[in-house]
């Protein structure tokens, strides 16, 4: 056993050498650049993607928000369009009724000068006759 163990020892010696550690120093070496290479990009990639959702989140929230509030802005102005348009009609229905009151005092009124219009040409009629000779 023990030349078993001085052949391994011989053999690590050999092993050993500052040239095969540096060998080795050097391949580890590529082989954790070649992981950083491609695990680095990866990760900028996947923080981007990250940082992406959250401001389309945001930005989703915000036109969730402001279609939201031009919702009940629209709903607002057809609602105080409405009560205008009813306030103008029954304000039309008001000025018509008053227009046609008018109308029928002014009918009255027209109607009462021809009865006296009628009623004066009668009697004028009247009085020409009696003072104005006939003629033969």
């Amino acid at each position: 056993m023990l030349r078993l163990n001085l052949f391994i020892i011989n053999k690590m010696e050999s092993f050993l050498t500052p040239s095969n550690i540096t060998f080795f120093i050097g391949l580890v070496g590529v082989i954790f650049s070649v992981y950083l290479y491609f695990k680095n990009p990866q990760i900028k990639i996947e923080k981007y993607l990250i940082k992406e959702r959250a401001d389309n989140d945001k930005k989703d929230s915000a036109l969730a928000q402001k279609v939201c509030w031009e919702q009940e802005l629209n709903e607002k102005k057809f609602t105080d369009m409405g009560n205008r348009l009813t306030k103008a009609m029954t304000l039309a229905e008001n000025h018509t009724h008053t227009v046609d009151t008018k109308v029928d005092k002014l009918i009255e009124s027209i109607n009462s000068m021809n009865v006296n219009f009628t009623r004066e040409i009668g009697i004028l009629n009247t009085t020409i006759n009696e003072r104005v000779p006939k003629r033969k």
